[in-house]
């Protein structure tokens, strides 16, 4: 989801977003040691996550968007 910058706000990323890409860089030592296909595994689980918190969060967002289309 793309969100809009504003003046209080200016390229805002959000806390999900942050979290992931923190977990990203933590999973690089685990992904040189682990097999390729369980690397692979642990990033899509992590992106997975992320986009279940962007669809909780984001939830009323997104119904305002919705309902303000013509």
């Amino acid at each position: 989801m793309i969100r809009r910058t504003t003046a209080e706000r200016p390229g805002w990323i959000g806390p999900g977003r942050l979290a992931a890409a923190i977990g990203m860089l933590a999973l690089i030592p685990a992904a040189l040691a682990l097999p390729a296909l369980a690397a692979l595994g642990l990033v899509a689980a992590l992106c997975w996550a992320l986009i279940a918190w962007d669809v909780i969060h984001y939830r009323e967002h997104r119904t305002k968007i919705r309902q303000a289309r013509p």
